[in-house]
């Protein structure tokens, strides 16, 4: 049971600190970058999603990759801190 809470303890965690930094980039003032820009209107042209040069559908799939990408680091970075924490409370106590 412990375990199945800290498991929902870490994907609620990523998700609301990945969605910040996400709106974070998001909301930036600048516009988006051509390679996100370029690389989600190839993958629309190619799964047949949208018509061709659709600026919307590039803009939808520009967020949701944007989305992906901070969930998946935001994890990461939970994971890891995690995993060191637990490294440094395992560890024996210095001699003095």
């Amino acid at each position: 049971m412990k375990r199945a809470i800290r498991i929902g303890v870490f994907i609620l965690l990523t998700f609301l600190i990945g969605r910040s930094l996400a709106n974070v980039y998001l909301q930036w003032p600048a516009p988006m970058p051509d390679w996100l820009h370029d690389s989600t209107m190839f993958a629309i042209r190619v799964t047949g999603l949208g018509r061709e040069y659709n600026p919307e559908d590039a803009e939808n799939m520009a967020t949701v990759i944007v989305a992906s990408i901070s969930w998946t680091l935001t994890g990461l970075v939970l994971w890891l801190m995690v995993f060191t924490v637990r490294r440094f409370r395992g560890r024996p106590k210095a001699q003095t």
